[in-house]
């Protein structure tokens, strides 16, 4: 079965709402690369609907404190980013 045969039988079980360990028992496949293939379908159903801009979209996670600098480097406020990432209210004022 090729790379390609195998990612589309993976989105076929997905949508027959299988779970990723099932997905993974069947396809003798790895969390990881299931769901970077399950991921991938998204992001393009996402983009088809219109929820994602054009631009290019990273898909990799970001820490709190990466996502934090770059909303800083954008000019928001501290509150903002709060928000944004949804911190928890500080507890001690200094």
């Amino acid at each position: 079965m090729s790379r390609e045969e195998k990612a589309q039988y993976v989105i076929q079980l997905y949508k027959e709402n299988k779970s990723i360990r099932d997905i993974a028992k069947l396809m003798h496949m790895s969390f990881r690369d299931i769901g970077a293939i399950i991921n991938k379908v998204k992001l393009q159903a996402e983009r088809e609907r219109g929820f994602t801009n054009n631009e290019e979209v990273d898909t990799e996670p970001k820490s709190k404190q990466s996502q934090a600098f770059k909303l800083f480097t954008e000019g928001k406020t501290p509150l903002d980013v709060a928000i944004a990432l949804d911190l928890p209210a500080c507890k001690y004022v200094i």
